[in-house]
């Protein structure tokens, strides 16, 4: 019997919307917000005017977003997220189409650039087997005890 693997985008696919700023914004205190809103003004308009990808402005947002945060918060933080948040995102249609194919028998995978921390929580309750995601975490221990967030491609 063959396999088959149906992948599906996240954002935009199985989501009504983005679901990373909405993180970034549930993740973070109101002063962390302001601060981080400022350092990263210059990305933000490089960003919109075309000198800066995307990509290198989420992992901006990311590091100036959750650093100093342990490893624990940051995966507390992906949990509460995928249970209270991520299910009023999730489209019907497309949740149809997933048990469908879990239905035949299929490998559901999802694809997307949005973060683990959520991503990983949420795949063990939604119906995906798997998700290939872009962004990876580690907290790297700094000197002196202090902590960096790494958001890196995989």
């Amino acid at each position: 019997m063959t396999t088959n693997i149906a992948f599906f985008d996240f954002d935009g696919t199985i989501t009504f919307s983005d679901s990373f700023t909405p993180f970034i914004y549930r993740s973070v205190d109101e002063k962390t917000l302001r601060r981080g809103k400022l350092r990263l003004l210059p990305y933000i308009l490089a960003n919109k005017m075309g000198a800066l990808s995307g990509s290198v402005l989420r992992k901006k947002v990311v590091r100036i977003a959750l650093a100093g945060k342990s490893e624990a918060e940051l995966k507390n933080a992906g949990l509460f997220y995928s249970k209270t948040e991520i299910p009023a995102l999730l489209r019907e249609d497309a949740m149809k189409k997933i048990r469908w194919h879990k239905s035949q028998g299929d490998t559901v995978v999802v694809v997307s650039a949005s973060l683990d921390l959520y991503l990983n929580p949420g795949a063990s309750r939604m119906v995906w087997n798997s998700y290939a995601v872009r962004w990876h975490f580690q907290v790297e221990k700094q000197p002196e005890n202090t902590k960096r967030v790494i958001a890196a491609p995989a």
